[in-house]
């Protein structure tokens, strides 16, 4: 009898490995679709000081400002220096992608303004405009991207350091702001300020890629310094190989393939409905008339008193729903598998009492 129960747990044993993949084994995450290129053929010029040669092109001096000139999403074309600032307001350092899918490049057609042959006439590329003096060394420079925004053919630069040559803390970030869909072209160039600063030999990292819960990060191009934030990065099948725990040591998110198979991090959460960081366009004022004030004869209603003392103070919340999302899967596994288990116990028993 003995060795019947023995064989009996030996199968149930044998049943519980056999179900335990199946209740451990991760889904691939859900991805949403890759921004595709604009249809718009809108196009905002974007320069710090625009080229004499290109006076001609309307050109505007912030991400806000080109965004908000982009009705239905386009193409915001990098001639020179694009600056972004923690002086700025959010607006002016956000590429607006909400009304539809704005491109941030530095080709226009055949025109390609990338240059960075020399130190101080870097063209087509995108940096964050640090205040180098020792008051402002611990302020971060932040690009936003909202809603979905494709960053392709670009140089982005950073030139983080201090007055006295040091580098400074955290180099400038790029964020994908959460409900934001991001793609780093193939085209994507990283670079960072080198060369002598009042004798001291720099030595900068490239800049960081910041991504909040909820936005998903499609990288066709590797070269940033770190990667933070807990949103969703989405690995080129071509960079798969390229890319190990050590290059996302600070990421508190996930890192998938382009199949949302998981790579790195953890699982997320079930996305919530987020909204896209609002930005706002410049806010102008008609002129306020007003209308000659009249006042009706005042009457006074009879004064009534509700019956008990206490006072409205608005509507009561609906109540919550119960949570009846159901037992998961693998417990009736392991229920079935100890049922059955019994019952075999019980048969066996019954069988040898039946002998005696």
């Amino acid at each position: 009898m003995k060795k019947s129960i023995l064989s009996v747990l030996l199968v149930l044993v044998m049943l519980l490995a056999l179900a335990a993949p199946m209740t451990l084994s991760a889904a691939a995450v859900e991805l949403p679709a890759r921004p595709a290129a604009p249809t718009s053929t809108s196009k905002a010029y974007v320069a710090f000081t625009t080229p004499s040669e290109l006076a001609d092109l309307p050109h505007v001096k912030n991400f806000g400002d080109a965004s908000w000139s982009l009705e239905n999403g386009g193409t915001i074309i990098v001639t020179q220096k694009a600056l972004y600032s923690f002086k700025n307001s959010d607006e002016s350092n956000t590429v607006d992608g909400t009304r539809g899918t704005v491109l941030v490049t530095a080709k226009d057609g055949d025109t390609n303004y990338i240059n960075l042959e020399t130190d101080t006439k870097e063209t087509g590329i995108i940096l964050g405009n640090n205040n180098f003096q020792e008051a402002n060394w611990d302020k971060v420079d932040y690009l936003l991207l909202a809603g979905d925004v494709i960053l392709d053919n670009v140089v982005l630069f950073n030139r983080a350091h201090k007055n006295n040559g040091e580098t400074m803390d955290e180099p400038n970030h790029v964020r994908a702001l959460a409900g934001s869909k991001v793609v780093i072209g193939s085209g994507v160039q990283f670079a960072h300020r080198q060369g002598n600063v009042n004798g001291v030999d720099l030595d900068l990292p490239n800049m960081a890629l910041d991504t909040e819960a909820g936005s998903v990060v499609f990288i066709d191009a590797l070269g940033f310094s770190k990667y933070t934030g807990s949103g969703i990065l989405v690995i080129n099948k071509d960079l798969v190989g390229q890319v190990t725990a050590e290059t996302f040591e600070f990421f508190d998110g996930a890192v998938v393939d382009e199949s949302g198979n998981l790579l790195f991090g953890k699982e997320p959460a079930p996305a919530e409905e987020t909204k896209p960081a609002e930005t706002k366009a410049p806010e102008t004022k008609a002129p306020e008339t007003k209308a000659p004030e009249t006042k009706a004869p005042e009457t006074k209603a009879p004064e009534t008193k509700a019956a008990t003392g206490t006072e409205a103070t608005g509507t009561k919340p609906a109540e919550q729903p119960a949570d009846n999302r159901g037992v998961p899967a693998y417990v009736w596994v392991i229920v079935g598998v100890v049922a059955v288990a019994a019952i075999a116990c019980a048969a066996i028993l019954t069988s040898k009492k039946k002998k005696k």
